[in-house]
C-alpha cells in the first residue's frame, strides 16, 4: 500500500466507545448520546474548541472504568446503579491519567458523578467541581432519564425536563439547568439524542475532527488502551491482545510489508477482541464446558468487533482482519462461515496469531503450553483447514524469534 492512510481520531474513539455499551441485548449507545447532549450544552455556553474537544472525548469514554466489570456495567445500563457510583469514575481516571493522548480528560472523568451540593468523595462541591465534569454529569443524567421514561420521545420530554428542574441545586448546577431548559425547547436537540449514534453528521460537524495517519503512534496508543481494557475482563487474558498484536506485527514484518502496513496489522491485533466486552466475565473465566447459550455469547464477539470497527471511515481493511479472526480457510469458522479465497490473508494472520498467543497463555481449563506442543497443535489445525497452513509453517520456522517478540510485548505493551 503506497502512502499513508488517514483517519479521524474522534471517529475512532466514538466507534470504540460503542464497545463500552455492549450488553447481553446489544448496544445501548449511552456514551454517544451523552456526547451529543454535552456538546450541545457546551456550545450554548460558548466554550472554546479545546474545551469542546476535551468534553466530547470525555463523554465518549466517561464510563470506561466500568467496562471491564460486565456485571457493574449492566447495572449502570439498567439504571440500578447499586453500589459505589464513584468507583468506576476513579478507575477511569487511573486508567487514563498517564496517557499522553487522554491525560487531559482523566480529571473530567474522575469528577463526572460529583453532585453540585457536595458530599462527594473528592470533597468538591459547586464551582469547585470542574465545569466540564458538571456538564458531563448532567448530560449523562439527561440520557439516563430519557431512557427511563416511557412513551414516545415528545411525550416524555416534559417528564425529563421536570426531573432535571427538581435536581437543580442538588445534583445539577443551576446555571447548566438553565442552559438545558433553553435548548430543550428545540425539537432538533431531542432528535439529535435519538439519532446521534447512527448519524455521522455529528462527527462531521466537529471542528476538531482532524485526520491523522492511521498507523501513527497516537492511533496505536488509543488502541492499546482499549486492548488493555478488553484483556482486563479476565485474569486469563491479561495480555492477550498485545500478544496477538506482537505476533501479527512480527509476521507482517517477516513478509516484508511496509512500516505503515505493519502498523495496521498491529492495530488489528490490538482490537481483534473488542467485542468481548459483550461477554460476561463469568463466561470468560468459566473452568468447565460452556452451555450452548454461553457458546453463542462467546461467538458474538467477532461480529461486534467487525461492526464497531466498520463504523470508522478508512478502517475497512483493519476491520476485516480483526472481525474475521475466527473464520477458517475451510469455511467452518464463525460468525459468517467465510472461507477459501473469500477469507483475507490479514484475517488468516490474525487467526494464527490469536491461537498461537492463546496457547502460550494460561486459561481457566489449562496452563500455558510448551513450544513443541504448541507447534503440534497449530500444525494439526492447519491440516484440518482451521488455520492457514503456510502462515503456520512460516511462524513455526521462526518460533524462537516469535517467542522473543511475545516476551517483549509483555515487557513493553
Amino acid at each position: 500500500m503506497a502512502g499513508h492512510a488517514f483517519i479521524s481520531p474522534v471517529n475512532f474513539i466514538e466507534a470504540l466507545s460503542l464497545a463500552l455499551d455492549l450488553t447481553s441485548t446489544g448496544l445501548s449507545a449511552h456514551h454517544s448520546r451523552t456526547a451529543v447532549i454535552a456538546y450541545r450544552m457546551a456550545c450554548e455556553l460558548g466554550l472554546n474548541q479545546p474545551d469542546l474537544r476535551t468534553l466530547t472525548y470525555a463523554a465518549f469514554l466517561h464510563d470506561i472504568g466500568a467496562a471491564a466489570n460486565w456485571d457493574e456495567r449492566e447495572d449502570f445500563l439498567k439504571f440500578q446503579q447499586t453500589g459505589d457510583i464513584y468507583q468506576h469514575a476513579e478507575i477511569g481516571y487511573d486508567l487514563l491519567k498517564k496517557s499522553q493522548y487522554f491525560g487531559h480528560i482523566a480529571d473530567v472523568i474522575r469528577h463526572h458523578h460529583d453532585r453540585y451540593d457536595g458530599g462527594n468523595p473528592s470533597g468538591t462541591a459547586g464551582e469547585s467541581i470542574p465545569l466540564l465534569s458538571r456538564i458531563l454529569f448532567m448530560a449523562g443524567g439527561i440520557d439516563t432519564l430519557q431512557r427511563q421514561k416511557k412513551g414516545k420521545i415528545f411525550e416524555m420530554i416534559p417528564q425529563v425536563i421536570h426531573c432535571v428542574q427538581e435536581a437543580s441545586g442538588s445534583c445539577f448546577d443551576p446555571t447548566l439547568v438553565a442552559v438545558f431548559l433553553k435548548i430543550a425547547k428545540r425539537e432538533g436537540f431531542w432528535l439529535d439524542i435519538l439519532t446521534g449514534t447512527y448519524n455521522p453528521q455529528f462527527i462531521r460537524e466537529l471542528k476538531f475532527n482532524k485526520k491523522i495517519p492511521l498507523a501513527s503512534e497516537d492511533m496505536i496508543h488509543i488502541a492499546s488502551i482499549f486492548a488493555s481494557l478488553v484483556d482486563s475482563t479476565s485474569r486469563f487474558t491479561f495480555h492477550h491482545s498485545h500478544n496477538v498484536a506482537a505476533v501479527t506485527g512480527f509476521l507482517a514484518s517477516a513478509y516484508g510489508y511496509s512500516e505503515d502496513k505493519v502498523g495496521y496489522y498491529k492495530l488489528a491485533g490490538l482490537l481483534h477482541d473488542l467485542g468481548k466486552l459483550a461477554v460476561p466475565n463469568a463466561i470468560l473465566e468459566k473452568p468447565g464446558r460452556l452451555s450452548s447459550r454461553e457458546c453463542f455469547d462467546v461467538k458474538r464477539h467477532p461480529y461486534f468487533t467487525l461492526r464497531i470497527l466498520q463504523r470508522i471511515e478508512g478502517f475497512g481493511m483493519v476491520a476485516d482482519w480483526a472481525g474475521h479472526h475466527h473464520e477458517m480457510p475451510n469455511g467452518c469458522g464463525y460468525p459468517f462461515g467465510i472461507g477459501g479465497k473469500s477469507l483475507s490473508h490479514g484475517a488468516r494472520m490474525i487467526a494464527v496469531a490469536d491461537v498461537y498467543s492463546a496457547l502460550n497463555e494460561n486459561r481457566p481449563y489449562r496452563s500455558s503450553l510448551d513450544a513443541d506442543r504448541i507447534a503440534r497443535i497449530i500444525k494439526d489445525k492447519a491440516r484440518a483447514g482451521e488455520l492457514d497452513a503456510k502462515i503456520v509453517a512460516d511462524l513455526i520456522a521462526q518460533q524462537e524469534a516469535v517467542q522473543i517478540a511475545l516476551q517483549n510485548s509483555v515487557m513493553d505493551p
